[in-house]
């Protein structure tokens, strides 16, 4: 019997930089600065996640583009480590879990 439960899931995490495109000097105008400044800020992907599911229970996961769908499966999966809260799946921590989900 599988017993998946995720208590109060969070996972905030900061993007990679993204490179400037920067045109060449003679194509650049006199004088122009290009110097740009992007700091980066922590994105919250996901906050105050929980659900239990036994066997025979469903989940439907539903929400616009952005919303955490795929990043709660990822969680699910091991692939990400939660910022907070936890996720067992029949008593164990992912990764280990990861065998137990695929085997269902």
């Amino acid at each position: 019997m599988t017993h998946i439960r995720a208590d109060n899931l969070a996972l905030t995490y900061r993007p990679p930089q993204r490179a400037l495109f920067r045109a060449p000097r003679a194509l650049r105008p006199a004088g122009a600065n290009v110097a740009v400044s992007n700091p980066m800020r922590d994105v919250q992907a996901l906050r105050g996640i929980s659900f239990e599911l036994t066997d025979g229970t469903r989940l439907g996961l539903v929400g616009h583009n952005g919303a955490g769908k795929t990043t709660l499966l990822k969680l699910l999966f091991g692939i990400f480590e939660p910022s907070a809260g936890t996720i067992e799946v029949d008593g164990v921590m992912p990764p280990a879990a990861v065998t137990s989900i695929c085997a269902v």
